[in-house]
């Protein structure tokens, strides 16, 4: 991106640093600088590091060019500071620092393992993680600064397309789709993915019946009751849902539940009339006025907003405020 940016802004001449602070001391001063490069000033988007970090020779790598000195560093990202406002969403673009740590080794570093993504305005997604090593010199300057990513090169560049966001999708649901379990972290990491760089909400999508593929709160209860729940389905037609909850488990059995659904603008409000239990493989209601008694004692009317956050033709994702967690279902 850097070299693409470049042949569009030229820039002549000496940059000069805009840090004027005194190189670090020890290592750890060296190691919190480098965080806050990540932490505060998003550098991987920005360019802004802490110059005095640095040696005036350093060697800077990339899996896309290696070059040395600390001038053509600064010259590179001043170009691409210029036009990254005019082409991104600045509130997206982010550098996330996993972790950080000191290697002593043949040659001493700090290594850093990180994440940067980001959404353009033309409609691409950027998404790459990777791990980058500061080589710093007795003084505590960095003379050799390495950067690898986990995916190949050709793989992140193409990212840059204009239908780079619609692969992303692909991907990530794909993904996602092979996972198992109500509470898995890593469907609750994808997810929160596609929600912060895609939060597509369409209405008419939403006629249909979706299976629940993550909830972290249905797998505590598995664990709690000692069931196991087969499927949690809703079924939306119009202003018209039916929730159905079938379980193994202490004889088993389903329970329903069916109301009407209000939207407005990005959330609903679910209100449940109907309620039953059918025990076993039984297609009658058990005790039906009983179940229908207790159910409505437990339903609270001013806790049945649910903002929905993510809306497609095949995945959809709203929140559950009164428990703090977000449940996912895919069309069926």
């Amino acid at each position: 991106m850097t070299n693409v940016v470049n042949s569009l802004i030229p820039v002549q001449g000496r940059v000069d640093s805009v840090d004027s602070s005194a190189p670090p001391t020890s290592t750890s001063e060296l190691l919190q600088r480098i965080s806050e490069d990540y932490t505060t000033s998003n550098y991987l988007w920005t360019g802004d590091i802490d110059t005095a970090c640095f040696t005036e020779d350093c060697k800077f790598t990339d899996p896309t060019i290696t070059f040395t000195g600390l001038d053509t560093f600064l010259q590179n990202t001043n170009s691409l500071a210029k036009i990254i406002p005019y082409i991104t969403y600045s509130s997206t673009l982010k550098s996330t620092l996993n972790t950080i740590k000191n290697v002593n080794d043949d040659k001493s570093y700090i290594l850093t393992t990180w994440k940067m993504y980001g959404k353009f305005k033309y409609g691409s997604i950027l998404s790459v993680s990777g791990s980058t090593k500061f080589y710093y010199n007795p003084k505590f300057q960095i003379s050799e600064y390495e950067e690898k990513w986990d995916i190949p090169v050709d793989v992140a560049l193409r990212q840059l397309l204009p239908w780079s966001a619609s692969e992303f999708q692909r991907d990530k649901k794909k993904e996602l789709f092979k996972l198992r379990g109500y509470g898995n972290v890593k469907s609750g990491l994808i997810i929160n993915e596609l929600i912060e760089f895609s939060p597509i909400i369409n209405f008419d999508k939403i006629d249909g019946t979706w299976k629940v593929i993550h909830g972290p709160h249905f797998g505590i209860l598995e664990k709690i009751l000692n069931v196991k729940f087969e499927y949690i389905n809703y079924i939306i037609k119009g202003n018209k849902i039916e929730t159905r909850v079938k379980y193994k488990g202490w004889g088993g059995g389903e329970l329903t539940a069916s109301g009407n659904l209000k939207f407005n603008r990005d959330d609903c409000k679910i209100k449940f009339n109907d309620f039953g239990f059918y025990p076993g493989n039984s297609e009658e209601p058990f005790a039906e006025n009983v179940i229908q008694g207790i159910s409505e004692l437990f339903f609270f009317e001013d806790l049945s907003f649910f903002p929905i956050v993510y809306l497609d033709e095949e995945l959809c994702t709203f929140k559950f405020p009164a428990l703090g967690v977000k449940i996912t279902s895919k069309r069926t």
